[in-house]
């Protein structure tokens, strides 16, 4: 007897909703904690560290970690078809 799987697609798009919501608050908790610490230093460094490429370069960075994030998030989510 097969088992009828008519919650299981509403199931699985609450638990992507969940899980990127969850992916987003920790990549911006973190862009929030670079900013703060990155306020701290001196204008001279700062404007040095603009024309060097940093923001383009912490951005690069913070959505790898974004999507290796959610990459290894959705390998545990398992899509059978029904």
């Amino acid at each position: 007897m097969r088992r009828s799987n008519q919650f299981s697609l509403p199931l699985r798009l609450d638990l992507s909703v969940v899980t990127y919501t969850g992916v987003q608050l920790i990549v911006d908790q973190l862009n929030q904690a670079i900013q703060t610490n990155l306020n701290g230093i001196p204008s001279i460094a700062a404007n040095l560290l603009g024309l060097a490429g940093l923001g383009e370069a912490l951005g690069i960075v913070i959505g790898a970690f974004a999507f290796r994030l959610s990459m290894n998030v959705f390998k545990r989510i398992e899509f059978k078809r029904s």
